[in-house]
């Protein structure tokens, strides 16, 4: 990544904190600022019937220099 930052998928109710710390738990690295966002449901039509999809936040992880999260990393 070009500017050492990685966009995680997180729950709703996690805070900039929570994110942080469990970033740098599971990945073992130094996270260097963490900015968040709700993305809103989008609107969906199947066979007639319309509704919206789920809302979710989007956190975006800047790192420390020097540190990485390897993309061959699973989480289980």
């Amino acid at each position: 990544n070009q500017f050492n930052q990685y966009s995680f998928r997180v729950h709703l109710k996690a805070t900039s904190l929570e994110i942080k710390n469990a970033i740098e738990k599971i990945f073992k690295v130094k996270v260097f600022r963490v900015n968040t966002s709700i993305v809103r449901g989008k609107l969906k039509t199947f066979k007639g019937t319309s509704g919206y999809k789920q809302n979710y936040k989007k956190a975006i992880v800047a790192l420390k220099e020097g540190h990485t999260i390897d993309s061959s990393m699973e989480i289980k």
